[in-house]
């Protein structure tokens, strides 16, 4: 079954509202602008992030600085889509657990 915006039998909706604007506007919107989401979310410096195909899955891993140093975090999902999505639902909905970067 598709995932694609607009079909009826989509499993599920991306439950976003970003400045207004909801659902795949608000998904765009928020990726194109993740450094500021990141910042009024956490108060953190968005540094930076990558994603890569892990096997079957997706990682995500998002840089900040913050007033402790320098910090990450790590999001598993089946696609790149969802990494973001699960991204938003930590910091906008539930929490999100930084760790201290070992690489910087």
């Amino acid at each position: 079954m598709s995932d694609a915006p607009g079909n009826p039998k989509r499993k599920r909706d991306l439950d976003m509202v970003v400045r207004g604007h909801h659902e795949w506007a608000a998904f765009g919107i928020f990726i194109a602008e993740l450094e500021k989401e990141i910042g009024w979310a956490t108060g953190y410096r968005y540094t930076g992030h990558t994603i890569k195909k892990k096997g079957d899955s997706w990682l995500l891993v998002v840089r900040v600085d913050s007033p402790t140093g320098k910090l990450v975090t790590f999001v598993d999902t089946r696609s790149p889509i969802d990494c973001f999505r699960l991204l938003y639902s930590q910091l906008y909905k539930t929490s999100i657990k930084w760790r201290k970067d070992m690489y910087s």
